[in-house]
């Protein structure tokens, strides 16, 4: 098994990366806090209840008064404040190599400095609201109200860590740009292809008629005022070719261009439908799907080991993990980096890790050595070098090279 699993290989080793390392007790008891899961649903708890405050601000301004109301601007100033001293425990906490690896944290923080400094304008245009002065921009205080409460809205959109599945559909989502890039790239190439021979084939068929649209009939492509749906240019001529891969009005053009050509046109538009609708649309719902399908699994063998042994753990789904650094962080997360410090990324490896200072153990992450991997530009074969090593590491191609040397000597 170890001389196919090496041949397997799909990429260069990882390594965990530790977190920073503080020096008094307390401050490690804090940084264990900060970084396990409850400290996560207190700050997601208080993120819903900003929710529930908005809620009932735009209740009030919509059936009591048409000011904006101070008590509010408090209530949104504390949880600001909590967001702020939030993201500083964080970046504390985990060090910012390790939080700034992730894209989910870089947005957090980017949301939290663009609240931030919307607050700070709204409370300018609170204060010269107060004392009757006039601002010189075209925006009103409710104006940057909405925007302070779009942006505290976007915190909540973490509630999808309180679910396993939505969990793992986020994964997915993640995952998609890598994993579709092949046939996103094909579909563009039929994109390009298809609009170019539009453009030789029908450029200028279809002429705009300054009329009446009332004299034509209804539902056809004169009355509907598709002029732009056409193919005189480039971009003109894409917005066709997506109207006709997802409208479900696209008999319309076709006949449309029927009357302005001849029957031939529907060659084109039938086999532009069976190679992108048919076809690669088809492909990227199997991908799709057969993903969602490979995380679930994962899933659930990670939660089958949780009442194993952490030794046989270890030895059935740790392998690659260096002997010498065992897991013992408890982040939801564990954030991995190359051996050449190159990339930094999140290693799908299944690892039952310990929480600090508890007997508990729960699954983390997954190693990705599956069939979507080949489809990633990150793929890497392994080296011959790392070949032989491993050849030369099987009991049994080594008794059957030695067994060949000593018939070749005894046979000389």
């Amino acid at each position: 098994m170890d001389l196919f699993r090496a041949l397997d290989q799909s990429g260069p080793p990882f390594e965990v990366v530790r977190l920073r390392t503080v020096p008094s007790g307390c401050a490690r008891w804090f940084q264990a806090w900060i970084t396990s899961s409850s400290f996560a649903k207190l700050s997601i708890a208080k993120a819903l209840t900003n929710v529930a405050s908005l809620r009932v601000d735009l209740s009030e301004r919509s059936t009591t008064s048409v000011n904006v109301g101070v008590e509010m601007r408090i209530i949104n100033w504390c949880f600001v404040t909590f967001y702020v001293v939030e993201q500083a425990c964080l970046i504390w906490a985990y060090g910012p190599r390790i939080f700034f690896s992730r894209l989910g944290n870089i947005f957090g923080l980017t949301t939290v400095c663009l609240l931030l400094v919307v607050k700070i304008v709204e409370l300018g245009f609170l204060v010269a609201e107060i004392r009757g002065h006039h601002t010189f921009l075209n925006f009103t205080l409710w104006d940057v109200v909405r925007l302070t409460n779009i942006l505290l809205l976007t915190r909540a959109v973490r509630i999808v860590q309180l679910f396993t599945w939505t969990q793992l559909v986020v994964g997915v989502l993640q995952d998609l740009p890598r994993n579709l890039t092949p046939v996103l790239g094909v579909m563009a190439t039929a994109y390009y292809v298809y609009a170019l021979l539009g453009m030789d084939l029908f450029k200028g068929v279809i002429r705009y008629n300054a009329n009446d649209t009332a004299r034509f009939e209804c539902g056809t492509y004169q009355q509907l005022e598709y002029w732009s749906v056409n193919f005189d240019d480039f971009a003109s001529s894409l917005i066709l070719l997506w109207d006709l891969m997802v409208v479900n009005n696209w008999f319309v053009i076709v006949n449309a261009y029927q009357e302005a050509v001849s029957l031939w046109v529907h060659v084109y538009m039938i086999s532009w439908w069976l190679l992108v609708p048919v076809g690669l649309l088809s492909l990227v719902t199997a991908f799709v799907i057969e993903t969602f399908l490979y995380r679930r699994d994962l899933y659930f063998k990670a939660k089958a080991l949780l009442d194993q042994p952490l030794e046989v753990v270890t030895q059935q789904v740790c392998v690659n993990v260096p002997s010498a650094q065992p897991p013992v962080t408890s982040t939801p997360i564990v954030t991995v980096v190359r051996e050449d410090d190159t990339q930094s990324t999140e290693a799908d490896l299944i690892c039952v890790e310990p929480f600090v200072g508890t007997h508990q153990r729960r699954p983390t992450v997954l190693y990705p050595s599956s069939l979507d991997d080949i489809f990633r530009s990150a793929l890497q074969e392994p080296s011959e070098s790392d070949l032989l090593h491993e050849l030369q590491k099987n009991d049994y191609l080594r008794a059957l090279l030695s067994a060949s040397e000593t018939d070749g000597q005894s046979a000389t």
